[in-house]
């Protein structure tokens, strides 16, 4: 008999390996299917046996077409009636793999089932119906240019539908395809396998089918070939009873863990239920867990398999990027000494992973090109220490001006401060003489000079020779390149607009656990809040696994920082529109799942008021006197504010609290709100002495019921 095994392209190979194991005899291979011959009981195998398959036909009939008459032509000369009855339903199927004569692939089904009918009328003058679900017989017609492969589909559905996928997530993989990155990824099921982004769990289920030796297709309820009118069921049935004993012998090996994880826990319960009806419940560990926070508690060796996501839409690549390279960070850190295989459609981004690769395969997840990476972790680099970011011994003289001085005396006092309080970073000046309208931060291995917009009256002329000093100065002084030192200058859009815009390279600043973005084409303060830092802080340490809402903090700090600290879900509240991609590139950038941690547009009284849920930690962050709404509303800090805090306070738990800061001037609580509700100041613990001309006007409250 001749057959022809499907696939997705690039599986070929091992497609074939897995036919000869059968018994096959392979005569040829092309992208997506292989050609072989064999018993009937090789093919009966491979429909129960094997892995990476997408279909089994069973070869009748091959023939040149010229038009789609020579497919009713063919139809009619087979004898249908040795493979169904007058009472059984049939199907059929058209796959077009190159161009060629005839019309498009539903139209050449159509003739094959004209040609079949036609001949059952003729003979028999009744005819079988055509059900396209589940038929009793389902007929496989391939177009390859001129040359036409009619057959019997003895799989009936995809060979992929193994029977225990019961839920699944947003795009989850074929499970042939999960086995073959299994198979490809070198895991021999005597090390613990860790899937961090487990989604429905496929990939443990395939590998822990591999590990008990059980066929994929004992779980299924339906072949093509049950209804098939050649059907040998004494062949079938002992090749059942075989697998299954094989099964039973394997099961009582010895098992590593198998441990999935999912930020999103609506896959963690799809997962369960996948995992339960495979059967593999007392072996497979699945539980919800936000990247960032995996933890390698298994040892020094061992498997990490993983499908990230890719990113389908332009506003997506660059959340892929910074979650890739977190990834590689939190590997390099945590796994070291393991191997890994990782799949995913977007390979220009393979690098970030940070992989000494050993393998790296092209593999075809429908029309997406994709590929599997394969290796270990590369050695991280050791980054430079805040303690070790200290001024140049060999300062020139053209530093010992009134600015290098200035700077010489801030890092004497702050440096110290920063290491003692273990920062990543500090503020070096902030706009201390006035000359020098810029901010200076220290954020090794970076400086980060920020330019304010000049005092009416001001030539630009001399503002530009003032800048390249400050650059010159900086870079003298910490002895640093070019590089090194990021600038974040602003320019008007167009003369004599008011509206200006921040031009710079974007980079990063670290905070404890948390990344932050900076730069680009906005103001940096909106992408990060230096005055705030204590802030974050302080709500990371009380957030105790609760959800969290933020309003108006429009960088998306605190919830990033309050999410690496354990907060199950993040709201951030009074976002602008502009922001809401940088806070989801962040969310990425730190390993947290997007469906915990949101953005809202909204109007911020009018969300309240719609009491959606109720927060263990809320923060208010006041850094303008007012905030546009909507078109025709704007909420004013000052008479606004304690209806927000009313409305805030109401949408807390029992044993919730609402922390509010205020960057304004002379800014205060209305009496109203202290007499109303437990307060408590926290200026003086939270405010951040580095930030000088900020700390003028910082104010914070504690708020409680």
């Amino acid at each position: 008999m001749n057959f022809v095994s499907t696939c997705a392209a690039g599986l070929e190979d091992l497609v074939t390996d897995e036919l000869t194991s059968f018994g096959a005899e392979i005569s040829s291979s092309r992208k997506g299917e292989v050609r072989w011959s064999a018993t009937l009981e090789a093919g009966y195998r491979t429909c129960l046996w094997s892995r990476f398959s997408s279909r089994l036909i069973l070869v009748l009939s091959e023939f040149t077409i010229d038009t789609t008459d020579d497919l009713y032509e063919a139809a009619t000369t087979i004898t249908w009636e040795d493979h169904l009855s007058v009472d059984d339903s049939f199907a059929v199927d058209c796959v077009r793999t190159a161009s060629g004569p005839g019309t498009n692939s539903l139209y050449g089904a159509l003739r094959i089932k004209d040609g079949i009918v036609d001949r059952f009328r003729e003979r028999h003058r009744i005819r079988p119906s055509v059900q396209t679900q589940r038929p009793n017989v389902r007929v496989y017609l391939q177009v390859h240019g001129t040359r036409a492969l009619l057959g019997l589909d003895l799989s009936g559905e995809g060979l992929h539908r193994r029977g225990y996928r019961l839920d699944s997530g947003p795009a989850p993989l074929k499970e042939n395809l999960a086995a073959a990155i299994m198979a490809l990824s070198g895991w021999d099921g005597k090390f613990p396998l860790i899937d961090p982004m487990c989604g429905s769990a496929t990939l443990l289920i395939e590998a822990a089918l591999m590990k008990a030796d059980s066929a994929p297709g004992l779980g299924r309820s339906y072949f093509g070939l049950f209804g098939w009118r050649g059907h040998q069921k004494s062949v079938w049935d002992e090749l059942v009873a075989e697998a299954l004993d094989r099964e039973a012998s394997a099961r009582e090996q010895k098992w590593p863990p198998l441990i999935g994880y999912d930020g999103n826990r609506s896959a963690i319960r799809a997962a369960r239920k996948n995992i339960a009806q495979a059967g593999f419940a007392d072996r497979i560990l699945v539980a919800p867990q936000e990247l960032h926070h995996l933890k390698n508690n298994f040892g020094q060796t061992g498997f990490l398999v993983c499908n990230p996501p890719y990113g389908e839409r332009l506003s997506d690549s660059q959340s892929v990027k910074h979650l890739y390279r977190h990834m590689g960070d939190l590997f390099q850190d945590q796994f070291p000494g393991w191997k890994m295989a990782l799949f995913t459609a977007a390979p220009d981004y393979a690098d970030r992973f940070k992989l000494h690769l050993d393998k790296s395969v092209k593999i075809f997840n429908g029309p997406l090109v994709c590929r599997l990476f394969s290796g270990s972790p590369r050695a991280a680099s050791v980054p430079a220490a805040l303690r070790e970011w200290q001024i140049s011994k060999a300062v020139d003289q053209d530093s010992a001006t009134e600015l290098g001085n200035r700077l010489k005396k801030n890092h004497r006092k702050f440096h110290p401060w920063a290491c003692d309080k273990k920062l990543d970073w500090y503020r070096l000046y902030d706009r201390d003489l006035p000359q020098f309208n810029v901010t200076i931060d220290v954020t090794p291995p970076r400086l980060h000079i920020r330019e304010f917009p000049l005092p009416s009256g001001k030539d630009p002329r001399s503002a530009e020779e003032r800048f390249r000093e400050v650059t010159q100065t900086v870079r003298n002084l910490f002895a640093v390149s070019r590089d090194q030192v990021m600038v974040h200058r602003r320019v008007s859009s167009r003369k004599g607009q008011k509206n200006r815009t921040y031009r710079s390279k974007q980079t990063e600043i670290r905070e404890g656990k948390a990344l932050f973005l900076l730069g680009g084409e906005s103001d940096p303060e909106t992408t990060f809040f230096p005055d705030q830092r204590f802030v974050r802080i302080y709500l990371g340490q009380v957030v105790d696994r609760g959800n969290f809402l933020s309003i108006f903090d429009t960088s998306g700090g605190s919830a990033i920082t309050v999410a690496l600290e354990g907060a199950i879900t993040t709201t951030t509240l009074g976002v602008g529109a502009r922001n809401v991609e940088l806070l989801v590139n962040n969310i990425s950038r730190n390993g947290l799942h997007p469906d915990n941690h949101k953005a809202v547009t909204d109007s911020v009284m009018n969300w309240l008021k719609r009491g959606r849920r109720q927060f263990d930690l809320i923060y208010i962050c006041f850094r303008k006197k007012q905030y546009r709404q909507t078109n025709s509303s704007v909420f004013k800090v000052g008479s606004d504010h304690r209806f927000l805090i009313d409305r805030s306070i109401a949408s807390l738990s029992e044993s919730g609290r609402l922390v509010v800061s205020s960057l304004l001037p002379n800014f205060e609580l209305d009496p109203a709100v202290m007499d109303a509700y437990r307060c408590r100041t926290m200026s003086k613990k939270l405010v951040s002495p580095d930030l000088t001309r900020g700390a003028r006007n910082f104010r914070c409250w504690e708020i409680s019921r």
